[in-house]
């Protein structure tokens, strides 16, 4: 079987960067020139596939300060984050903060660039055969997990069967169900994966948590091979740039460098210290003050003050992630779409982009905003706002007086100042929500564990392909559509869904997302209010920080210029 080879893909994949390169706004990386930009490499699509541009990406004007000419090594990093962390297994983990920690304990199968391309990680080369239905990956030599054993093909072969595995009941095994066929060993550096059909999706699942590989002896010795609260998720062993060191729960996870990464060079930094600090205005209070280096989520309210501060600089990332709402379809009252279609003509996009995020925002009204590249429809408003649309809506759902509910809302200031303008936008539409704080550590657990069963109210990050998020929320086997965060059920959608994943030209492709979106938007299993725009808060100190295009934060290449 022909096979596509790293130097066949290079000059299609160059294109597309060039054109990226092109259109996008200026990075960190014309600020500090001591970050080269990142080497094209190629995904496992076929020479013809068309990549997605990246998302934009936009720098405050910074007080520039003295840099050297190169990385130096030592010091710690101290990234705080407002949410919690939970389990830290690839198999099971779910909640966004832990991802951060994730990417830097673990080595994943291969890496998302900053522009969208896809790089060696602990795979460093691969060939796609000619039909996209074979990949054969070669990893690093001498590569070894932390507890000293080798991080070789066969340890890959037993993370992906272990996802796969029903018994261990891995959201990734479900991620992985409509591509993954086999995972064979040819040699101790060599594996073959085998796909049942084109999945044009597949390298990005392999780098994110799909990808990451976990130490098969640390998992056995902990007896966490098929169990979500075995020791190993609180004591997890990757093969990546640092070692697991302490974990005190809601307050922080702190790692130490790897002397033994397999990339000769790195990492830069001593210790990494991610701390849980459940409000965001105090963790920004503690950059401007020098207590943190950096901060992911700096809140509207406080851009202004960050940009006047020669200390801090602000990374701009324009619709990085998704807001919505995800009803579970199948408990009452959720499962009227009439109901769910009046929250949706309830909500005042613009007025959310005004005041809530003082412009940092846009409408959006599909799973697919503009982050998507040549995936999003700008002219796609389908239930957009129309109170008296609303009110029509909850007559017909069987509530002409009105509809009046609990909403769980995190008790965290700037989501509940986002819930109490919410509030007051739906009471013209006849909806009444009463606000129930709800412990913000807890929030997500809580609702996976069934406490709760009103609307979730959560973001969701871009993905450099559409397949990735509409499948996991709303393909009847989705991973996350099956643990009840929608239960949203309509074959129409899953066959659209399981056509276009064999497509690789990317403008065919968008016009069978746009059917899709034309199917499940007016079901509203959940409603999309708004792209948030990402500010990244930075110590002047801090170099090598790049966004990537699923604007998940990756702190393990950094370095203090100190």
């Amino acid at each position: 079987m022909g096979m596509i080879k790293f130097s066949k893909l290079i000059i299609p994949i160059m294109l597309v960067v060039s054109m990226v390169l092109a259109i996008a706004c200026s990075s960190e990386a014309a600020l500090t020139p001591e970050r080269q930009a990142p080497a094209a490499y190629p995904t496992a699509v076929p020479a013809a596939a068309i990549v997605p541009t990246a998302t934009a990406v936009t720098t405050a004007p910074i007080v520039p300060v003295a840099s050297t000419a190169g990385p130096k090594y030592g010091g710690t990093l101290r990234f705080a984050h407002h949410l919690d962390y939970d389990v830290l297994d690839p198999a099971y983990q779910l909640l966004v903060p832990s991802r951060r920690v994730m990417y830097t304990i673990y080595s994943s199968l291969v890496q998302m660039n900053p522009d969208s391309s896809i790089g060696p990680e602990l795979a460093r080369s691969w060939e796609v055969s000619a039909d996209g239905k074979e990949i054969i990956f070669k990893l690093a030599e001498g590569a070894k997990f932390h507890d000293g054993t080798p991080a070789d093909a066969s340890a890959v072969k037993y993370n992906f069967d272990r996802f796969m595995d029903p018994a261990v009941g891995s959201p990734r095994g479900k991620d992985l169900a409509p591509s993954l066929s086999a995972i064979e060993v040819i040699d101790s550096t060599t594996i073959r994966m085998v796909l049942k059909k084109a999945f044009r999706p597949i390298m990005q699942l392999l780098s994110i948590r799909t990808g990451q590989i976990a130490s098969p002896t640390a998992l056995e010795a902990t007896n966490s091979y098929d169990d979500r609260n075995g020791d190993f998720g609180a004591n997890p062993v990757g093969a990546g740039m640092f070692k697991f060191k302490e974990w005190l729960p809601a307050q922080r996870i702190v790692l130490e460098r790897n002397k033994d990464y397999f990339e000769e060079g790195l990492p830069y930094l001593d210790e990494i210290r991610f701390l849980q600090i459940p409000d965001n205005r105090v963790i920004f209070a503690m950059l401007r003050t020098g207590e943190i280096e950096a901060q992911e989520n700096i809140v509207p309210g406080d851009y202004e003050i960050a940009k006047r501060n020669p200390r801090i600089k602000i990374i701009r990332q324009d619709g990085a992630r998704g807001r919505a709402i995800y009803f579970k379809t199948n408990v009452a009252p959720w499962d009227s779409k009439a109901l769910r279609q009046a929250f949706a003509m309830a909500m005042d996009r613009q007025t959310l982009v005004d005041v809530v995020y003082e412009g940092l925002a846009e409408k959006a009204y599909s799973p697919i905003y503009s982050s998507f590249g040549v995936y999003y429809d700008p002219s796609f408003d389908l239930l957009k706002y129309d109170p008296e649309g609303a009110r029509a809506k909850l007559a017909e759902a069987g509530y002409p007086n009105g509809f009046k509910y609990n909403q769980p809302c995190r008790a965290a200031s700037f989501e509940m100042e986002y819930c109490e303008i919410a509030q007051a936008m739906f009471k013209k539409s006849g909806i009444d929500m009463q606000i129930q704080p709800w412990d913000n550590r807890t929030y997500f657990s809580d609702w996976v564990a069934g406490k709760y069963d009103e609307g979730t109210w959560a973001g969701y990050r871009a993905r450099i392909d559409p397949d990735v998020m509409l499948r996991s929320f709303l393909h009847s086997d989705g991973s996350r559509n099956t643990m009840s965060r929608t239960a949203y059920r309509n074959p129409a959608f899953d066959a659209i869904l399981d056509e276009a994943v064999g497509v690789y030209d990317a403008s065919k492709a968008a016009s069978l997302y746009k059917k899709a979106l034309n199917i499940m938007v007016p079901d509203a299993p959940i409603v999309v209010q708004v792209a948030e725009t990402l500010l990244y808060g930075l110590n002047v100190d801090v170099r090598n920080f790049q966004t990537r295009p699923d604007a998940e934060t990756r702190v393990r290449d950094l370095w203090l210029d100190r």
